[in-house]
């Protein structure tokens, strides 16, 4: 099982942002639909190995989306925002570590994904043997200090793909393609 948190840093949209226009009016939730279509979505279908939890650390407001979320919808990024709008309305608030404690097994390998880390092939490994994988990085914005801090202090490892800073969506399907090379 993979599951990926995305730590989004900038203001929550309102629910009713419009869909039209959506990249200045969603207050850039297009970064979100493109990780979610990474995360889920390949040339055969939607992925059944996988959930998205993106974290809003603003409003502390969850969303939490599994490969059933997408049953019906088009891998387009407009429908995947409208998907994306009617789950703020109801999405559940927590504290980032209380989400973590909820959602994350113990015996997961755990990964924070930063231009700072080690090379994520000197951890591969140990990503291979894993029963489960956890993958925390940040939206279109560096994950804050005190989420850095949270990450860190529960276990996770600071790997990095490249010298540079990549798209979310570019990072998430590139750890799908190390994963699936793992056979997991």
């Amino acid at each position: 099982m993979r599951r990926v948190f995305l730590l989004i840093h900038s203001p929550t949209p309102s629910p009713e942002f419009p869909l039209k226009g959506y990249a200045s009016g969603s207050r850039r939730f297009d970064v979100v639909a493109r990780v979610v279509l990474a995360a889920f979505h390949t040339g055969k279908g939607v992925r059944s190995d996988t959930e998205l939890y993106v974290y809003l650390s603003d409003s502390g407001k969850t969303l939490t989306l599994r490969p059933s979320s997408f049953r019906g919808v088009e891998p387009r990024e407009a429908e995947v925002l409208s998907t994306l709008r009617d789950m703020l309305k109801d999405a559940s608030i927590l504290d980032f570590s209380q989400l973590l404690d909820r959602v994350v097994p113990r015996n997961y390998v755990r990964l924070y994904l930063t231009e700072k880390g080690s090379s994520v092939g000197e951890v591969l490994g140990e990503i291979c043997r894993a029963p489960g994988v956890v993958v925390a990085l940040g939206g279109k914005e560096d994950v804050p200090p005190d989420i850095e801090r949270v990450l860190d202090s529960t276990g996770f490892l600071a790997v990095s793909i490249g010298p540079r800073s990549y798209l979310s969506s570019h990072c998430v399907a590139f750890i799908h393609m190390v994963l699936d090379g793992c056979g997991s």
